[in-house]
């Protein structure tokens, strides 16, 4: 691997957290005023850490699997 593609992986792994970063704050929100359920700073970071893990494991065993063809 040269230089260029380990920038390049680095900004797509940098936007890839980015996006989900913001998703995760839409559905917090989508939970707090159209569901209604209390959600406080604790909450949020607990689904978020929750959520990132599962996100990159999926995405860790599918890119390992399109390596491995």
């Amino acid at each position: 691997m040269n230089e260029q593609q380990v920038k390049k992986i680095i900004i797509r792994e940098i936007l890839f957290f980015i996006k989900a970063a913001l998703g995760y704050t839409a559905f917090a929100l989508f939970l707090k005023y159209y569901i209604g359920e209390d959600l406080t700073l604790n909450n949020f970071l607990q689904m978020a850490i929750v959520g990132f893990l599962v996100i990159y494991l999926v995405r860790f065993v599918f890119v390992t699997m399109k390596q491995m063809k």
